[in-house]
């Protein structure tokens, strides 16, 4: 349980590194950025305090997933990854 605890944290901690990073590069916009330092953030306050709905595994993978599918269909529609503001 134990080996959980710590890739669950570390995992959340990485979503917000993710998102910060974003931020940073203007990957895909300031709020797609700060929502994944707030969501990082939330689960891992979350998940510490022990909120069972930051408890599964695949919590964790949602962001990711929203941000793939994000920058797929910008892909798609032929807009640059980078956004300029």
């Amino acid at each position: 349980m134990r080996s959980n605890a710590i890739y669950m944290t570390l995992a959340y901690l990485a979503t917000a590194a993710y998102g910060a990073a974003m931020l940073k590069t203007r990957w895909a916009g300031q709020g797609w950025g700060r929502t994944f330092v707030i969501f990082g953030l939330v689960a891992t306050a979350g998940f510490l305090a022990r909120a069972g709905a930051f408890d599964l595994p695949l919590v964790v993978q949602f962001m990711p997933y929203a941000m793939g599918m994000l920058l797929l269909r910008r892909a798609a529609a032929g807009e640059p990854f980078v956004v300029s503001h």
